[in-house]
């Protein structure tokens, strides 16, 4: 149910991913009690990591610039936490049968989602209206939740039409949903596309041993990220004069204010500590505006390492890179189909985390477990707890 409605319900808003996770999560949570092997849902390195999480969470609001929002984000986050806890353990005690319906239920719902997407993206063209969404809406970057959703299984997806050997279904599927992007705004989405292909094809040439590197890298760029972008990004003044006040409005320099005020704020006196879980949200000075009307940091810094770095300081940037350490020691225990398969998932996860949205958004968090879920439940054999 979950790898055919996630692609789906996304099209319309990626939001909807937090009903069908804490319903099929909650589903599965029963089951687990109901069938005494609840203890597995939590007593294994992933369900101490999303506790260390929350506790960090929780003290944190004792020095949070807002305490009230750093609550509110463990509330959230434990509760979606349990759910994708309970479904991932579902997941992982599939026969090979259901393991196999659920493959076909993906490539139901990714063709789904890809004729959902075309009608969108045509009609919004055609209108300049969204099909989706509230009127005034930019048509087409409205859809970037469902272009999020579908570039991390589109990869997936295509590998099991291959290993079903329906190679045209694979030239159909990667030509609808290839086109549809290049025509679409969402650049971290097309980046997470090239990433995921390049993720599943190391493991397919080099072995299951190659998940290794690929976790680390991206625990790695979590950890490195504040010194990569002080490097690699202009100065504030060298900013302004980029600035064209009768120019278009370029979301890539955007992003640029964005992280060198992040920066700046990281290297502050709140360091050790950050400022506390979702103190994004209400930074003083974020909605101060700069050219072309806009906020400097609305709600969020756009790339979820910097924001573990503010918010939790350096011991949140390392509990940011448990989970791909996690993902890729289970894929290391698998063979090399289905650590190709983990990895996939893992970075088309993983890029847009880096670049675009805010680490505690419902419907972002929901993604996560549903992929996690989904890529456990479509491994060619059983892995062990995560």
């Amino acid at each position: 149910m979950a790898a055919f409605l996630a692609p789906i319900i996304a099209a319309p808003s990626g939001r909807g991913l937090v009903p069908i996770l804490a319903i099929l999560g909650g589903w599965a949570l029963w089951d687990a009690i109901r069938n005494g092997w609840s203890r597995r849902v939590f007593v294994r390195p992933l369900g101490f990591w999303a506790a260390t999480v929350i506790c960090f969470g929780l003290l944190s609001a004792t020095w949070a610039l807002m305490p009230a929002n750093a609550i509110h984000a463990v509330l959230k986050f434990a509760g979606l936490g349990i759910a994708g806890l309970a479904l991932l353990s579902t997941a992982e005690r599939l026969d090979g049968n259901e393991r196999h319906a659920t493959e076909t239920a993906l490539l139901f719902g990714m063709t789904g989602a890809t004729a959902l997407l075309w009608v969108g993206a045509i009609y919004g063209a055609e209108t300049g209206e969204p099909l989706w969404g509230i009127p005034g809406q930019h048509p087409i970057a409205v859809l970037s939740h469902a272009q999020t959703v579908m570039a991390m299984f589109t990869v997936p997806a295509l590998f099991i039409l291959w290993r079903r050997r329906l190679k045209y279904f694979v030239l159909a599927l990667g030509i609808a949903i290839g086109y549809a992007f290049l025509h679409l705004e969402h650049e971290a989405s097309d980046l997470a596309v090239v990433a995921a292909a390049i993720a599943l094809a190391l493991p397919l040439v080099a072995g299951s041993r190659f998940a290794i590197p690929i976790g680390a890298a991206i625990a790695l760029a979590v950890l490195a990220m504040p010194i990569a972008v002080d490097h690699l990004i202009p100065t504030t003044e060298a900013l302004l004069a980029k600035q064209d006040p009768n120019g278009p409005w370029p979301s890539s320099l955007h992003r640029e204010y964005m992280w060198r005020f992040a920066l700046e704020k990281i290297a502050g006196d709140h360091f050790w500590l950050g400022h506390g879980m979702d103190a994004s949200r209400g930074f003083p000075g974020a909605n101060e505006k700069i050219m072309w009307g806009i906020e400097l940091m609305p709600l969020h810094p756009h790339n979820g390492a910097l924001q573990a770095w503010l918010e939790l300081g350096p011991l949140g940037a390392v509990l940011a890179g448990v989970p791909a350490l996690l993902a890729a020691w289970a894929a290391r225990q698998t063979d090399k189909h289905g650590a190709a398969l983990i990895c996939a998932v893992l970075c088309a996860y993983a890029v847009p985390w880096l670049v675009s949205y805010g680490v505690w958004q419902s419907w972002w968090i929901s993604l996560g477990w549903l992929a996690a879920a989904i890529g456990a439940a479509i491994m060619p054999a059983k892995t062990p707890a995560r």
